[in-house]
Parts: structure tokens; sequence; C-alpha cells
């Protein structure tokens, strides 16, 4: 199974992982889910069955065998002096072949016993006889698939609507890959926001134990105190909604893979800040928007229906066929002796002319080869109109997440900013020369600097991710 590459760069090449023998990695979990999801199993079959498919429509270049025996029983209603019963059995087989220019040709054997029964044997000296009759048929195409356009048109527009059927599925593939890699971040993240608001909360919890010894020693007042306890209620609320919020990402984590628990008991893999933007970085060089398995997909469906087009003209374009037959005969009481004379040059049969056909029907006929020739040029121009959204698309998530690469630096910088500003502060507070309310307030900034780093470094992936469905080789 592909690995998908943000996520495996950043996790196997620039994110170290835990030393945890219960970590479940990206890769696992999407083994679990493809393996758990009906429509995965569905999307790589229907991908794979037709691309086969694509094939299909050559076998009508193929050779074809046929056999086609048969038995007729024939009475006349009054006497007859040729007879008045007949009964034939007979076996006809032989090769057929379509080339791609536009030629039919057969080879084949016509044999067959008559018994006559009732006839004058005057006028029917020998009522029962066999006849041996090999034959070579051709037709050539003059006008309506003029040699062979319209079975080569045929073969293009089965493979292009095979292709873009696998297309198709290929992109709800990437989808659900794309899907349940953003389950995974959205775990991880929710984790990492979690653990930020435990570290959060019993930092403002070591405040107020602090604030409120120093009130019963008289060394700080009661409206402090009272100040500590509103932050560390502030940060409970907090803590509770990151609770929630990762235990609606595990529910949904689960949900992915068929399991119906609100916690998942594995451990994720972990990153470094360092290493974020290398793997955003690596990413962005993977990225071409025409490359995208839905534009593909419309392109291939143009391409069907471009070939559906000329299809629906050449199907009314009247026919105009030249044919020739060959045919050597035998006939004789004996099989073996009608046989032979078959294969000689004795009694030979022959005909050529030509076959021309055409439908009267103009109006309706005009109208239908004008509708197929509207939907090709609608097909044609949805692709080129989605080729460029993509590109818009495509230059804008660029610099969507250049600009999130620059406010991620500065993230970094305001968070250990904010960290040094307040041990600078809770320094000068234990030496009576700041505030309580003052440390809260540069509490209040450094958890809300990291509390944006956090969700900084999510953004920054999920956008990474977006840039996934333009990959090369997607």
């Amino acid at each position: 199974m592909r690995i998908s590459w943000i996520l495996y760069v950043g996790f196997y090449f620039f994110f170290p992982i835990r030393a945890l023998c219960n970590t479940l990695t990206l890769d696992d979990y999407l083994e679990q889910v493809f393996e758990k999801n009906g429509l995965a199993e569905a999307y790589k079959k229907k991908s794979s069955a037709t691309k086969a498919k694509a094939l299909e429509a050559e076998l009508m270049f193929a050779p074809t065998a046929f056999l086609s025996p048969s038995y007729s029983l024939e009475k006349k209603s009054s006497a007859s002096p040729q007879g008045s019963e007949y009964y034939v059995t007979g076996i006809k087989f032989g090769v057929k072949k379509m080339t791609n220019f536009g030629l039919s040709s057969t080879l084949g054997l016509d044999y067959s016993h008559t018994e006559t029964e009732g006839a004058n044997p005057a006028l029917v000296p020998v009522p029962k006889y066999f006849e041996s009759k090999p034959y070579i048929e051709l037709s050539q195409s003059l006008w309506r698939n003029g040699f062979g356009d319209e079975s080569r048109i045929q073969v293009e527009a089965a493979q292009a609507q095979a292709l873009a059927s696998a297309a198709s599925s290929e992109f709800k593939l990437l989808q659900l890959r794309l899907e349940g890699e953003g389950l995974y971040l959205k775990l991880a993240v929710s984790r990492e926001m979690l653990k930020l608001q435990n570290s959060i909360l019993k930092r403002a919890e070591r405040l107020q134990a602090w604030t409120q010894q120093r009130t019963q020693l008289s060394l700080a007042d009661q409206s402090d105190l009272l100040s500590a306890i509103a932050a560390v209620n502030t940060r409970k609320i907090e803590h509770m909604t990151a609770q929630n919020e990762e235990r609606s990402a595990a529910r949904a984590f689960n949900s992915a893979r068929d399991i119906d628990l609100d916690r998942v008991e594995e451990n994720l893999q972990a990153w470094e800040q360092k290493n974020i933007l290398g793997a955003a970085d690596f990413v962005l060089k993977g990225t071409q928007s025409e490359l995208r398995a839905d534009i593909k997909m419309l392109e291939a469906q143009a391409q069907a229906a471009q070939a559906q087009s000329l299809l629906a003209k050449e199907k009314y374009t009247p026919t105009l066929d030249l044919f020739a037959n060959y045919a050597l005969n035998g006939k004789d009481e004996n099989a073996s002796k009608a046989a032979s004379q078959s294969f000689a040059t004795k009694y030979p049969s022959m005909s050529v002319g030509l076959k021309l056909s055409a439908i009267l029907g103009g109006k309706v006929k005009n109208e239908t080869v004008k509708a197929y020739r509207l939907e090709a040029e609608a097909a044609q121009l949805e692709a080129e109109w989605k080729k460029k959204e993509n590109r818009i698309q495509l230059e804008e998530l660029r610099s969507k997440i250049s600009d999130i690469q620059e406010r991620y630096k500065l993230a970094i910088q305001l968070e250990k900013s904010q960290e040094t500003k307040l041990n600078y502060e809770k320094r000068k507070q234990q030496r009576g020369r700041s505030t309580l309310m003052q440390v809260l307030m540069y509490e209040q900034d450094f958890a809300n600097s990291q509390l944006m780093r956090v969700k900084t470094e999510s953004e920054l992936l999920k956008v990474a991710m977006e840039l996934r469905s333009f990959e090369k080789g997607n």
C-alpha cells in the first residue's frame, strides 16, 4: 500500500518515533481503515477491473471461430416429380476476422448430406448425395467505417471510458486515504492540545496553591487568591473542551476502522516543531495540478465523448461495401469423393459486387449527430475549466502554506519569548517587585502563545494534506 507523502515523510524521516510497542503508525491505521471499509475494497476492484476492460474493445479484431450444425425437413403437400420429402443434414464451420482497416473476411467449409424421397429417377437420378463447399468471403468498407475508421474509434471510445471509470475509482480511493490521514492528524492534534491544556491547568493550580499559601501568611491580598481561583476555573473549562474534542476525534478515528469506542488505546506517532516545515516543503515539491486523478477522469471522459461523437457521425453515414466471394464445390453420392472434388478447382463459384444502404431520416439524423457533438464539446470545456480551477487552487494553497509557514516560525518565536517573559515576571513577583495580576496576565499570554503554535501546526499540516491531492502519482 502506497504510504502518504506528507505524514510518511514527516513521521518516518523527519519526525522521531516514540519507542512504544503500542504505537499505531499512520500506515498501519490506513491499512485498518481500508481493510474495514467496504467502499475501499469496491473501488480497488473496480479500478483493476476497468483497467483490464480497457483491452476488451480490441477483441473485435480477434479471429472468431464458428460452428453451425443443422438438420432440416421439408415435405410437399402434393406429389412432385422432383420429390415429396427432403432431408438435409449439414454442418458449417470456419473462422472470421475483422481488421482495423475495415476488411471483414470469412474462411469456412459448408458440408451437407441431402436425401430426396418420392422423386422421379429420370429427373432426379441421384436422390442421395453429399456436398462440400470450402469458401472465402471478403468485404471491404468504403464509406461508413471507411478503411476501419469506425472500428478504431470504437476501440478508442471503449478504452477512454474504461480509463475514465478507473480514474474515478482511483480518485475516490485517494479521497478515502486523505480522509483517513485527516482523522489521524485530527486525533494527534487534539491529543497535543489536551496535553497542552493539562500543562496549562497544572501551572494555574500551582500558582493558586502558592497564592493561597501567601494569603494565609498575609503576604498577598484576598483579591489575588480570587484571581488565581478564577484563572484555574477558566483553565478547567478549557481543559474540559479539549477533552471533549479529543473524545470526538477518537470516536471518528475508531469509526473509520469499524470500532465503536470513544477512546483510542494506541499511541500515535509524535513530531518535533523543527521538522514540520521541512515536511511541508517536501510536499510542495511533489505537487502538479494536471496530474490529479479527477483531471485524468475528466480528460478521459472528454476523450470518450469525442469518440462517441465521431461514432454517431459514422453510424449514420451511408454504407458502401465492396464484397467478393469465392468457393470450390464438390458433389457426389460418396462422401469422400465429394470432399475430394471440393478441394479441386474444377467447379468454382464466385461473385463480386457492391452493397449500398443509407438511412433516409435526414433531419433526425442531423440533430442526433449534433447532440453528440455538443456533448463532446461540453466534456472538453468541463475538463479545461477544471484544469484551470485546479491550477488556481494549487497556487492558492502554495501561497497559503507559505504564509502559514511564516506564521508558524513567528508562533514558535512568540512562544519562547512569552515563556521567557513569564519566568522573568515570576522571579520579580517572588521578590515583591511585581503583582500576581501581572503574573496571571503573562501566564495567559504564554498559554495563548502555546495554543497558537499548536493550532498553526495543525493548520499547516492540514493545508499540506490538501496539497497531497495534487501529488505526482495521484
